[in-house]
């Protein structure tokens, strides 16, 4: 068996390093750094000020923290007394959890810059830079104390706020150096502080978006040849503070799609957002951004080694190893944009906005014929909504399609409510099809498109995604867990796992790529599985009805 090695060279192995970290080969980078320890430990020698910076810098943004910390006990043993070095030691502590040592070796440097600033040395505007940058880091260690210790109303834990509002201000004061995650962490911290104050997650504090207008500007100025993803970042955070959400969403998709956004900047994004923004997946704006970040993040942490473990890091867990062992894998972060973008179709129907009775979804008029081409039209059960008196008297809960309003919660645009007309287009009975197209008393909002038609039918052990309101929510909910096809031979229906619940009704019934596959309607008791109507089979049944002479 051939011995796999890693040698350490000053000259190339940065590179290396830089190479297996983008590709995520774990295993050797493993090796690489055990080469250069043994190396600085073995000959006692110092490794370059530029080198210890460029190595512990390309850790940092892989968010390869114990190689960090392994590696700066040695480069510190070897003699090692750059700070931009012991800054970012000090930095591979903090994500480790060792905040004494942290706060220590920063209090060093900052009386030693301090010292040398009184001094009046040439060079001021590097040292004010460097000073911001500790004092940046300071902020950071006791804004996690501050949020370890879970301040509530009655203990509040003002001391360490106040503790990290005073280093993250004197950063932002210097005027020197990239200040702008000094200032947004300062309105991140007063709008967090307000809100546990409050006890309302949704409260905004003045003077927080006062500085987040600042920013804001600050931002605007920066060419955008050298707008960089921090840049970005600070923007959503600034609108966040504004509750300027639409604007929070657009900063997030650039956010997310910028080559430049390291794993490092991506978990301390995510970990900014819930632990200090409060953001949730129940309620904007964080059921829209949160899914992006955890994918984008769970997406970097993939580091693949020869037995194909993965590793999963959240923000409040230490680093797992794990792997896949059933027959679903990973989904690339467009996966989610395409289903966000599919809810913006799925509407809440009910006698009143907000109301919830059941679910509709867009159609393209031209499914049924040229003719309905262009026209405002949304499809559901008839045991939701039917203008048939009979079929009203075998399903009371159903209502006439004149006493429903359909409300489009949107993505980025915000929510709106369209009443139904009162004339039906068409309709299929419940012992049916148990379908009833209707048409919008005005226009589809603003960005709610008609979902991708899938041309065959689903078959048996692929996924099936519904989209809709279940239990009346005002905000939708997708399945995504247990959600298997078990049986496509009962024509024209599809029956499935997926989880449902009353309200789910007309919900929308996607395929693994996001297109419409089913009208699901019901929960069929003889085969104990969730049943949907083919849509292929119910938009025949209407061009049929529709264009017969």
């Amino acid at each position: 068996m051939t011995e796999i090695t890693e040698p350490w060279v000053d000259a190339s192995s940065p590179d290396r390093l830089d190479e297996l970290l983008a590709t995520q080969q774990d295993a050797r980078v493993e090796l690489l750094l055990d080469s250069l320890i043994a190396d600085l430990e073995g000959t006692g020698r110092r490794l370059g000020d530029e080198v210890a910076t460029r190595v512990l810098t390309s850790l940092k943004h892989a968010a390869s923290f114990p190689g960090m910390r392994r590696l700066g006990d040695a480069i510190v043993a070897g003699g090692q007394t750059a700070r931009p070095v012991l800054n970012l030691l000090a930095r591979a502590e903090l994500e480790h959890g060792e905040l004494t040592r942290a706060i220590d070796r920063l209090y060093q440097m900052q009386v030693e810059v301090e010292g040398l600033l009184e001094d009046d040395r040439p060079g001021d505007d590097e040292l004010l830079a460097e000073l911001s940058e500790i004092c940046g880091s300071l902020g950071r260690v006791y804004k996690q104390i501050y949020v370890d210790a879970a301040p509530t109303p009655l203990e509040p834990r003002t001391h360490d706020l106040d503790r990290a509002l005073h280093y993250y201000r004197k950063g932002f004061d210097n005027l020197a150096g990239d200040r702008l995650w000094h200032g947004i962490n300062i309105v991140a911290l007063l709008t967090h502080a307000r809100r546990v104050d409050r006890g309302d997650p949704s409260v905004f504090d003045d003077e927080a978006m006062e500085l987040a207008g600042r920013l804001l500007a600050m931002v605007d100025e920066i060419p955008s040849a050298e707008l960089r993803h921090w840049n970005v970042a600070t923007k959503a955070e600034a609108h966040l503070a504004r509750g300027e959400y639409v604007e929070a969403s657009e900063a997030v998709q650039s956010y997310l799609v910028d080559d430049g956004l390291t794993a490092f900047a991506a978990q301390s994004t995510l970990r900014q957002w819930e632990q200090i923004w409060m953001l949730d997946l129940a309620t904007p704006p964080g059921s829209t951004m949160l899914p992006l970040m955890r994918a984008r993040v769970a997406e970097q942490s993939r580091h693949l080694s020869g037995d194909e473990a993965l590793v999963t890091l959240h923000p409040e867990e230490r680093i797992t190893y794990e792997k896949v062992l059933g027959d679903t894998g990973f989904q690339p972060v467009r996966w989610l944009r395409d289903a966000l973008v599919r809810a913006t179709g799925v509407v809440l129907l009910g006698p009143e906005a907000f109301e919830g009775h059941g679910t509709g979804f867009v159609i393209e008029g031209s499914w049924l014929g040229e003719d309905h081409a262009g026209r405002p039209l949304i499809i559901t059960n008839a045991h939701v909504c039917t203008n048939d008196r009979i079929v009203r008297i075998r399903h009371p809960d159903a209502y006439p399609s004149g006493e429903l309003v359909a409300t489009f919660l949107g993505l980025d645009t915000g929510p709106e409510a369209v009443e139904l007309r009162p004339e039906v287009v068409w309709s299929s009975p419940p012992e049916e099809l148990d379908a009833t197209i209707v048409e919008l008393a005005g226009p589809v909002p603003a960005g709610a498109s008609p979902p991708q038609l899938r041309d065959q039918p689903l078959e048996e052990k692929q996924r099936a995604y519904v989209i809709g309101y279940p239990g009346g929510r005002a905000t939708p909910q997708v399945s995504l867990q247990d959600n298997e096809v078990h049986q496509v031979d009962d024509v024209p229906f599809v029956r499935y796992r997926t989880p449902t619940e009353p309200g789910s009704s007309g919900s929308p019934v996607f395929d693994e790529r996001w297109r419409l596959a089913a009208l699901h309607h019901a929960y069929e008791k003889e085969y104990h599985l969730n049943e949907g109507l083919m849509i292929d089979r119910v938009l025949a049944a209407a061009r049929a009805a529709l264009n017969a002479p």
